[in-house]
């Protein structure tokens, strides 16, 4: 795997058992939940949900003298608007996976409910596809509640709406003409708006194509995440309590991670043992963000096991979990170059 990119830094400063700390936001690559076949590289994606959605009705409390009328959930169009944009979201997620090199959305107007071996094929033929991914199914059921309390400017106005959505989808590969995937993934997305009137809070709600943007990025980027490895937001922890530490935060900024190490390791020999311990700590981080997990480690279970570091154990765990994630990853990736 290649190196960790960090796309930007997050330092401040906070006083912790007499110590000084700053923290560095970057990013890692998480592997998919399931395993394609290696030679599956490129997708056809077709909206093809075929079974008899059933929505329930908004159910509303019973009290006097408000019109729950105006809370106005147009579900037809949420679903027609929503199983279009989830195929599009996938597709464009798929087209920037940095496992797999091509994705077409295939026409709605293509779709059929019974999809044949024979127009897999062929559908994989024309885009030059390997596989044809299908949203074979997408169902949702609304509820909505209503909450006041009073506050110093009077009365607020809170209305909540959630959003349980099932989303069915299948993975022809046509080649063995074998389904190679199956998936029924649920989830929750919420909504709420509030304001100083009831009516108010209502009008504040999103739009039904606000809602339908929603659960298509969340249901597109569920089933991705679980075909295809991507990039996750991570942070670390560092220390900053010497003069040599500090120091090393204007390298730390340039992501001059070899020169910020070397400023550290001045502190490995210090007769502060909580001083070199926490330089021995640093020095894990300069490994991992360098790539080099298993030496990371090392260092972090250095600076817990020689200088009783407590704050390594926490390091150390996530550290032991990249290695599992990189087992995975190579596996996925099976030898070939991660695409940024």
């Amino acid at each position: 795997m290649k190196k960790i990119y960090i796309y930007s830094l997050l330092i401040f400063l906070i006083s912790t058992s007499c110590r000084t700390v700053s923290f560095v936001q970057f990013q890692v690559l998480e592997s998919a939940e399931v395993n394609l076949p290696e030679q599956v590289k490129s997708f056809s994606v077709v909206n093809n949900h075929s079974f008899q959605n059933k929505y329930c009705k908004i159910i509303h409390k019973k009290k006097k003298n408000i019109d729950y009328k105006l809370l106005n959930i147009d579900t037809a169009k949420i679903q027609s608007l929503t199983t279009n944009q989830i195929v599009k979201n996938l597709t464009d997620m798929l087209n920037d996976s940095p496992l797999y090199n091509n994705a077409v959305l295939v026409n709605s107007n293509s779709k059929t409910n019974n999809l044949t071996w024979d127009e897999v094929a062929s559908i994989c033929e024309k885009n030059k596809t390997d596989a044809l991914i299908s949203l074979e199914a997408f169902i949702h059921d609304d509820s909505a509640s209503f909450v006041s309390y009073y506050s110093d400017y009077g009365y607020v106005y809170y209305t909540f709406l959630n959003f349980k959505v099932t989303t069915i989808w299948r993975i022809y590969y046509p080649k063995e003409r074998k389904i190679i995937d199956r998936d029924i993934n649920f989830a929750d997305v919420p909504f709420d708006a509030y304001a100083y009137s009831f009516k108010g809070s209502i009008k504040e709600m999103a739009s039904d194509t606000v809602i339908s943007d929603e659960i298509a990025n969340y249901a597109a980027n569920n089933f991705f995440r679980r075909i295809s490895p991507a990039w996750s937001d991570c942070s670390r922890m560092y220390f900053t309590g010497s003069s040599n530490m500090i120091k090393a935060i204007n390298y730390v900024e340039k992501n001059d991670w070899t020169k910020a190490s070397d400023l550290w390791k001045f502190d490995l020999d210090n007769r502060n043992k909580r001083i070199a311990g926490d330089a021995t700590y640093n020095i894990a981080l300069a490994y991992e963000m360098d790539g080099d997990i298993e030496e990371a480690l090392i260092w972090a279970k250095k600076s817990f096991q020689k200088y009783n570091n407590k704050w390594a154990l926490d390091y150390i765990k996530k550290l032991e979990k990249r290695l599992k994630e990189q087992v995975k990853l190579n596996k996925q990736f099976a030898g070939e170059q991660v695409k940024r």
